[in-house]
């Protein structure tokens, strides 16, 4: 007696194969889904505030500059930052820094090299600047990861950067990097909130008042 298949189970065996062969070619690396994690539990939470703590050591000597401030993200575009006796916002093309000390108002181009710049990139998932080196476990019992990143264009500034993430709430417990001239900076995160503005709160930075205004825009 010859026992004859069905063809089917040949189509299903033939479909089983492609379809794992397709999950390998198109499967996302660890790394980009670590951080496509952060980045969309950030965005799902908008608007909020988180307090930051920045810590810097210059290079050849001594002097330690800590500051402590406030980051509010309502949207993709725009960001606004309270510092002890002033204020920035970006308003998704120039960034408006209020001296209240001086009652003055600058205006000028965003600086792609800074502290503001770095912790908007960081919280608001723009990683196409940044490739992941290398991920380890900083203390899998606290489910904290380090993860190593580097500029994937020729930006010099930054010579290394690591990223403390709680792999559990997807969310950055700190970021440190050297940069060009090796200083070391420390930016620490704490006090993450959901908030209600609106946006002539949001944006009252720029009332001109009787601030004496500085504009650098070219």
């Amino acid at each position: 007696m010859i026992i004859k298949f069905p063809k089917t189970s040949l189509l299903i065996r033939l479909f089983v194969i492609l379809s794992l062969l397709i999950m390998i070619l198109y499967a996302e690396p660890k790394e980009n889904t670590i951080l496509n994690k952060i980045s969309n539990n950030y965005q799902s939470k908008l608007p909020f505030q988180l307090e930051f703590n920045i810590i810097q050591e210059f290079n050849g000597n001594d002097s330690v500059q800590e500051m402590t401030g406030v980051f509010y993200l309502t949207n993709e575009d725009t960001f606004r930052v309270e510092f002890p006796g002033q204020e920035i916002l970006y308003d998704g093309k120039w960034l408006w820094s209020l001296d209240m000390s001086a009652d003055q108002l600058v205006v000028e181009e965003f600086n792609p090299q800074s502290n503001l710049k770095f912790i908007y990139d960081i919280i608001n998932g723009n990683w196409d600047e940044f490739v992941v080196d290398s991920i380890s476990e900083f203390d899998i019992t606290a489910n904290v990861a380090e993860i190593n990143l580097k500029t994937r264009s020729e930006n010099n500034f930054f010579k290394y950067i690591i990223l403390k993430v709680d792999t559990l709430s997807n969310v950055i417990i700190e970021a440190n990097y050297v940069d060009f001239q090796q200083n070391n900076i420390s930016i620490v995160f704490k006090n993450f909130a959901l908030i209600a503005i609106s946006d002539s709160a949001f944006f009252k930075v720029k009332d001109f008042g009787n601030k004496e205004l500085i504009d650098l825009r070219p």
